[in-house]
């Protein structure tokens, strides 16, 4: 099965945070943003945590600007955030809005 482009995928932070925001960023600003490299938030794109639009095969992929403002707020002690923080973020947004 081939994909249509452009493809755009939302990831688990911006459904649970209710991000449905349609500003994208290269993945050099996006790494800037967030203090972590591209390969990394591309693997947490690939893994569904972070949403992507890439606009054909092979291309570059761009992410969410408003997704990643709140990504970049994961951090701790300076540090840039880690999957980790993300994956508690995510349960921790579930829960509170379960509770409700």
């Amino acid at each position: 099965m081939t994909e249509e482009y452009p493809v755009k995928r939302y990831g688990l932070v911006a459904q649970v945070n209710g991000v449905h925001a349609d500003m994208w960023m290269i993945p050099r600003f996006a790494s800037i943003l967030t203090g972590v490299n591209a390969a990394r938030l591309n693997r947490w794109a690939a893994a569904g945590l972070l949403s992507y639009r890439q606009d054909e095969p092979r291309a570059p992929r761009r992410y969410l600007r408003a997704e990643l403002l709140i990504v970049s707020g994961l951090g701790v002690n300076g540090d840039p955030p880690t999957i980790y923080a993300l994956r508690r973020h995510i349960r921790r947004v579930q829960t509170t809005s379960s509770d409700a």
